[in-house]
């Protein structure tokens, strides 16, 4: 009888186990669906962004007689503003006015001591 009852109580841990490992994994897949859809808008933007790229610098070349030098130091100009030269655009990370420190990027007033951040321009 404690060997049947203990058997019971065992198929109804697992079986719970199982609904909340099902419930997980459900969560999960739509976390990932929903992930995969950001991607396929950042791709998009990504390739839209480079053909409008091309299309000005092949302007530039064209009608301004920009030599392709030029450009390309003012791309490496760009990418050391940050500190590193790493064909990545980084934004420096906030500094409050009132405490001098440093905070996330994320955030519109300072951690420390409440003051607002200053907004980088977006150009």
């Amino acid at each position: 009888m404690f060997s049947a009852r203990y058997h019971n109580w065992q198929i109804a841990e697992t079986m719970t186990s199982a609904s909340i490992a099902e419930q997980t994994a459900r969560k999960t897949q739509t976390h990932v669906e929903s992930l995969e859809r950001r991607l396929k808008r950042l791709e998009e933007q990504v390739e839209r962004l480079t053909l409008g790229a091309m299309a000005l610098a092949e302007l530039r070349r064209d009608r301004l007689g920009v030599p392709q030098a030029d450009l390309d130091a003012k791309v490496e100009e760009i990418d050391l503003r940050d500190g590193k030269l790493d064909r990545k655009l980084s934004s420096p990370l906030p500094i409050c006015p009132g405490c001098r420190r440093t905070n996330s990027p994320q955030r519109t007033f300072c951690l420390y001591c409440g003051k607002r951040l200053p907004v980088s321009p977006l150009f």
